[in-house]
C-alpha cells in the first residue's frame, strides 16, 4: 500500500538548503515531511553525551523512537532530551552525524525506519541517499547543490541566528571533510540520480528555488 503514496525528494550536500526547501514544498503540499539530517544529529548527540562502544549502538537504535526524538513537543519535560535537541545544530553535532552515516550496519537499520515516514497524502524527504536509495521510486527527485563558499556562508548565518558561535573557516574545514565523506563513502554516496533534476543555487535565493521546484512537480 504505501508504495502507492507519493514521494518527492531532495538530495544534496550541507548547506546546500535541503532542508528549507523540503519544508516548505511540504507546506505548499500539505504533505508529511522527512528531514534524514535530523536522525543522524540526534543520534551523534546522544553518543556525544553518553560513552557509547560500537557494539552498543545497535541497541540505542532499537531503543529509540525517532517519530518522538525529532518532535521537540515530546522532550518539554526532559532537560536531559531538550539538552540533546539544543547541541544538534552545532558543528561538532553535524561532524559526529556524517561519521556514523558511514557505518553500515547504521544506514542499514536507519533504511526501514526512514521508509515509515511514508504516509497518506504524501512525503517529501530530504537528505543525501533519499532518491537513490530510500525511496528510488519517487515521482519527482531533486538535487540541489552550490558552491561550497556560499555553502559555508548560508551556514554561518544560520547558526549565528540560533545564536552558534562559530567562524567561517571552522565551518568552511568542517564542510569540506563532511563533502569529502558524504560523496566517498562507500555505503550509498551521494550522488545525483540518473533522473534526478539538479538545481544550482548558488546565485538564486531561495524563492527562485521553490519556483523552479513547483513546475516540476505536478501533482
Amino acid at each position: 500500500m504505501k508504495q502507492c503514496i507519493s514521494v518527492i525528494t531532495i538530495d544534496g550536500p550541507s548547506g546546500s538548503g535541503k532542508s528549507k526547501l523540503c519544508r516548505k514544498i511540504a507546506e505548499k503540499l500539505n504533505w508529511n515531511i522527512l528531514e534524514s539530517g535530523l536522525i543522524y544529529r540526534c543520534l551523534a548527540s546522544i553518543v556525544s553525551n553518553e560513552k557509547y562502544k560500537k557494539k552498543d549502538l545497535i541497541f540505542l537504535l532499537r531503543s529509540l523512537n525517532f517519530f518522538n526524538i525529532i518532535n521537540n513537543k515530546n522532550f518539554k519535560n526532559d532537560n536531559k532530551k531538550l539538552n540533546i535537541l539544543n547541541q544538534m545544530d552545532t558543528e561538532t553535532i553535524g561532524n559526529i552525524a556524517s561519521k556514523l552515516a558511514s557505518i553500515s550496519y547504521i544506514r542499514k537499520y536507519l533504511l526501514f525506519q526512514q521508509r515509515l515516514f511514508r504516509r497518506f497524502p504524501g512525503l517529501v524527504a530530504d537528505g543525501r541517499d533519499m532518491g537513490t536509495v530510500i525511496f528510488p521510486d519517487a515521482c519527482v527527485k531533486f538535487f540541489l547543490k552550490a558552491n561550497l563558499n556560499v555553502r559555508v556562508q548560508r551556514r554561518l548565518q544560520y547558526l549565528t541566528k540560533q545564536g552558534i558561535e562559530t567562524d567561517f573557516n571552522k565551518v568552511l574545514v568542517m564542510m569540506e571533510k563532511r563533502d569529502y565523506r558524504d560523496y566517498n563513502r562507500a555505503i550509498s554516496p551521494l550522488v545525483p540520480e540518473k533522473n534526478a533534476i539538479i538545481i544550482d543555487s548558488t546565485d538564486m535565493n531561495f524563492q527562485q528555488v521553490v519556483n523552479v521546484c513547483m513546475q516540476y512537480i505536478k501533482i
